[in-house]
């Protein structure tokens, strides 16, 4: 292994660093599977243990992986892991979970974007599969009829990955490459690893974490696809030539470089690209279904041309909060789903949110009470659950007043967006900072911080005395100004 030098270049500082970290690991993992193994054995009998490490190659390259082979090999044996001693060598890993892959398939089926195909990269397929367990297992419709968290006490092993692709649409993908698949989607917080049991066996599975969103190429595609047909489908529209397409494809790559898209004689990525430019036109300059005025009716409750309805909420009070730590742990799933069904019990007074499907969470009202009577609740909500123990710290939350606009999708479910500049929503969110700066972690689910213009519309009607409060000046990534911190207990 030659010694590092002196380079400039971005790419070998960052190949430089993945192997210096492969490098720790290979130590790291020994050292780990010895002691695990170890523990183990004194009320389990282990199998096997060993260090998996046929995906380095794809890492490294053959040269470093051969290497880092050959340091494993010369620790003691004691750290090589554990291997039956009988003829029948390593057990292989089982499908697991055959109940929970059915529904995971029809769900891929159910939706055309989740069909995994052969053309795709190895990790696309993947991620499809864990989007389709994230529909069979939390859509917003499995929440209404089952609000427990049980039905999230669930996950795949690699070996029911592999069978859900290879058995049921066709795509062969190698363990290396589940592998590889599963560490990304880790990193992007797509994917989280668990322990399970069936059947009285305790597994090591993986289930879809929290930003499921985090798939840029699926994403760029599904959208692309969505904004083309459009474009292509009204009488007056037209295809574009491959020369066309080539061309914005090669222009937008330049301008953008992290596009997942080729800017070669690639006539897929061309179209490709110009669907996504079609498609952020449509988001930004959305067609409404008016015959006089399809860009700018001057309405309150605007239907845009695919189903859903823009209704304009101006003047009205935000409630804006965050989880506290404790990401993916059984206290914060359960404190969203108090959150959740907080907010629809107060929907009878006028409250309407968003269901984020992440650890944020927005709700508004055009009467400031019912949402300090909402912080209030869960306030104590946050409480009882640290009381559990854990690294989960409740929610701090913070009150502002501006205008939104709230999108009602046919499916029922809402998404709330900004209709002036400065953004409000951001704004709103970003005055959550000014609890983090001046409030003990301990303490923090118990305040609630009220931007100071906003407390000067709602401090007579929730009888706060302003007097005794202290302003506090925050400065935030979305948010310059000042506010005031309430003790909700």
């Amino acid at each position: 292994m030659r010694a590092p030098r002196d380079d400039s270049d971005s790419a070998y500082a960052e190949s430089l660093l993945r192997l210096v970290t492969a490098f720790a690991s290979t130590i790291a993992g020994a050292i780990v599977l010895h002691d695990i193994s170890e523990a183990l054995a004194c009320a389990h009998p282990v199998l096997s243990a060993e260090l998996l490490d046929s995906d380095m190659q794809f890492v490294l390259g053959e040269h470093n992986a051969g290497v880092l082979r050959t340091l494993f090999q010369s620790f003691p044996r004691d750290y090589h892991g554990v291997r039956l001693e009988s003829g029948l060598g390593t057990s292989p890993e089982l499908p697991n979970s055959f109940a929970l892959c059915e529904k995971i398939v029809a769900e891929m089926r159910r939706d055309q974007r989740l069909t995994a195909i052969a053309e795709e990269y190895p990790w696309e397929s993947v991620g499809k599969v864990f989007l389709g367990l994230r529909g069979a297992t939390d859509s917003p419709e499995l929440r209404r009829s089952d609000p427990s968290t049980s039905r999230m006490k669930v996950g795949l092993n690699y070996s029911s990955i592999r069978i859900i692709l290879a058995d049921e649409f066709g795509v062969e993908i190698t363990p290396e490459e589940i592998g590889l698949a599963v560490d990304m989607f880790v990193d992007r917080g797509l994917a989280v690893p668990k322990i399970t049991e069936e059947n009285g066996v305790l597994s090591r599975t993986m289930y879809c974490g929290e930003d499921e969103e985090d798939q840029p190429t699926l994403q760029l595609k599904s959208a692309l696809h969505a904004s083309y047909s459009s474009f292509a489908n009204p009488k007056k529209g037209r295809l574009l030539s491959f020369f066309d397409l080539q061309k914005i494809c090669t222009v937008l790559k330049s301008l953008i470089p992290d596009l997942p898209i080729t800017a070669g004689p690639s006539v897929k990525s061309a179209k490709a690209c110009f669907e996504e430019l079609t498609s952020a036109i449509h988001e930004y300059i959305p067609k409404y279904d008016d015959t006089e005025f399809p860009f700018a009716p001057d309405l309150r409750n605007r239907p845009l041309a695919d189903g859903r309805i823009e209704r304009r909420r101006e003047n009205v009070f935000m409630l804006t909060l965050d989880i506290i730590k404790g990401t993916n742990s059984e206290q914060t799933n359960q404190m969203k789903e108090e959150v959740r069904n907080t907010f629809r019990r107060f929907e009878e007074s006028g409250l309407v949110f968003e269901d984020t499907g992440n650890d944020s969470f927005i709700a508004i009202a055009d009467d400031p009470l019912v949402l300090w009577d909402v912080a209030k609740s869960l306030a104590l909500k946050g409480e009882a659950l640290k009381a559990t123990g854990g690294r989960f710290s409740g929610t701090p939350k913070a009150l502002y007043f501006g205008s939104v606009a709230v999108i009602e999708k046919p499916d029922g479910n809402r998404v709330i967006r900004d209709v002036r500049i400065p953004n409000d929503v951001p704004r709103a969110f970003y005055v959550l900072d000014g609890v983090d700066e001046y409030v003990e972690e301990n303490r923090r689910n118990q305040f609630l911080a009220i931007e100071k213009s906003t407390l000067g519309r709602c401090a007579g009607r929730l009888a706060i005395d302003v007097a005794k409060l202290v302003e506090r000046s925050v400065e935030a990534k979305h948010f310059s100004g000042t506010c005031y911190l309430t003790d909700l207990s």
